[in-house]
């Protein structure tokens, strides 16, 4: 990949911003919970069930669009990425503040007939009015994301972070004690952070405009190409999160007509979905960074036309995304039930884990395909995928969940992986024109993971604890699964490099005179 290491680079800045921000998250959330009670925490999850869609609805697809058009237009002779951008942010206004304004106004409706809670009137209203705030900087991150600029990216969400805790902090400890009035400076502070964010963002995107070639030159029909990309995006998300979300309504219910007891279904519900589906998800955290960026090179190489650098992209990508993940599978599979101890004390969790490991591939490798068609222009396609799947997972829900109990809920996850990694593929190949080389790939990395594996177990079975005995075999097995994939790559590429030598004369041949 002719910018691997720009590439590469702008990966590591984002995943370490996201590890940041779930670190300091995490701490944030400890501490919110702790001052607006179970009752504040209850109700804060109710309004956040109303939130979500309308803010999918205002800012889904902004980033997206922002990223792709802006590279495709940096990918031209004579592009105008200004123009585009400009086009992008009038975009994410125009959608988000309509949007806004309705939860505004139906709020008391919504509160009282949905939610049941009247409270909950003032804290909508509160969140509607950063909604366009945030679709503004989603605007302008995917525009950092296009110019491979993602310090710029890392810079605004950190300091973001960074605002809302400190002014939480300040108005929670000299304003009030009451756990409501907590709740409502929370939902103040959140909406004082989104501004904060979007002046950071526009002061750095100014900086980074300045920078870009003056072009006069500006193509047509934008608008539409912004809202080829905009309209499937945000409709899918949509119709996708409402229908998880039914289907998450449907799993207790299923579970209970299966013949377990309100608090056995609750039990294995929590489990799965809240505890071993988090750490089977964890490690994409390192890559779903690198997800983001593909997009804009996988643009940039399609508005060229470049069929060549688009085919070589997606195999080193493809081939990078099976290494970590059959990698990130194997130890997770083998220390199942010592993760589930020590992070749950469960056995449970173990045994869901040992399930879903050999999953994890399929999972990881359908996200970038997502990413690399969506790149290539093919989020119509995605968005019909990722309806059709959810749809296919509420049915299925509805009818083996009540018959199988909760392995009923894990066979539908393997069902909905296998069928929508299966067709993401199969579209890939036929976009690129050009295998995915992933079966070839395949041995070498399952044969290294095994290795690493049977090698590094035993000696971390000597260490005592389930904590520490996980954490130092993990270590140590990725050290020597690292060591054995790129070992092997560069003992191959040395090999390859002294049979491309020419022979020049100069070396001594047998028999020849000292």
């Amino acid at each position: 990949m002719k910018n691997a290491r720009l590439f590469i680079y702008n990966g590591l800045i984002l995943t370490a911003a996201s590890l940041l921000l779930r670190t300091l998250g995490v701490g944030f959330n400890i501490f919110i919970t702790s001052r607006v009670g179970e009752v504040g925490t209850g109700l804060f999850q109710l309004v956040m069930s109303v939130y979500s869609p309308a803010l999918t609805l205002a800012s889904a697809g902004t980033s997206l669009a922002s990223s792709r058009l802006v590279a495709e237009e940096m990918g031209k002779r004579r592009g105008n990425p200004r123009a585009v951008l400009l086009r992008c942010v009038l975009f994410s206004q125009l959608s988000s503040i309509p949007i806004a304004l309705a939860l505004f106004l139906l709020s008391p409706y919504i509160s009282v007939s949905w939610l049941g809670s009247a409270g909950a009137s003032h804290l909508l209203r509160m969140l509607s009015v950063g909604l366009p705030f945030i679709s503004l900087s989603s605007c302008i991150n995917g525009f950092f994301i296009a110019l491979r600029k993602a310090k710029n990216t890392a810079i605004a969400q950190i300091s973001e972070q960074l605002f809302k805790m400190l002014i939480t902090f300040t108005l929670i400890y000299s304003m009030s004690d009451r756990a409501d009035l907590c709740l409502l400076l929370v939902v103040f502070s959140n909406v004082c952070s989104d501004i904060f964010s979007v002046v950071i963002s526009l002061f750095l995107c100014s900086k980074e405009a300045k920078q870009l070639p003056k072009r006069s030159v500006t193509r047509g029909g934008i608008s539409a190409a912004v809202l080829s990309i905009t309209l499937p995006v945000s409709i899918s998300s949509f119709l996708r999160s409402a229908l998880t979300a039914l289907e998450h309504i449907l799993i207790p219910k299923g579970l209970l007509k299966s013949g377990l007891t309100y608090g056995a279904s609750m039990a294995a519900y929590g489990t799965l979905t809240g505890m071993a589906l988090p750490i089977i998800m964890f490690p994409a955290s390192f890559l779903y960074s690198f997800s983001s960026l593909t997009v804009p090179e996988m643009a940039e190489a399609n508005e060229r036309g470049d069929k060549t650098e688009i085919r070589t992209k997606m195999r080193q990508i493809l081939r990078a995304f099976l290494i970590f993940s059959i990698g990130a599978s194997g130890f997770i599979f083998a220390y199942s039930s010592d993760l589930g101890q020590a992070i749950y004390h469960s056995d449970k969790v173990g045994y869901y884990l040992n399930i879903l490991a050999p999953l994890i591939p399929i999972m990881y490798l359908d996200n970038i395909c997502d990413s690399m068609l969506k790149g290539l222009g093919e989020q119509i396609f995605t968005m019909k995928v990722n309806v059709i799947d959810a749809a296919s997972c509420v049915l299925c829900v509805f009818f083996l969940v009540p018959r199988v109990g909760i392995m009923g809920y894990v066979a539908v996850i393997l069902l909905s992986e296998l069928i929508n990694f299966g067709f993401s593929v199969c579209r890939l190949k036929k976009v690129t024109g050009e295998k995915t080389g992933l079966l070839s790939a395949l041995p070498k990395p399952l044969i290294s993971v095994a290795a690493s594996i049977l090698i590094t177990k035993p000696i971390a079975s000597l260490i005592p604890g389930c904590a520490v005995r996980s954490a130092v075999g993990i270590a140590l097995g990725t050290l020597l699964y690292a060591a054995i994939i790129f070992g092997e790559k560069t003992l191959r590429d040395k090999v390859i490099k002294n049979r491309a030598v020419p022979y020049n004369g100069a070396r001594k041949r047998t028999g020849d005179a000292p």
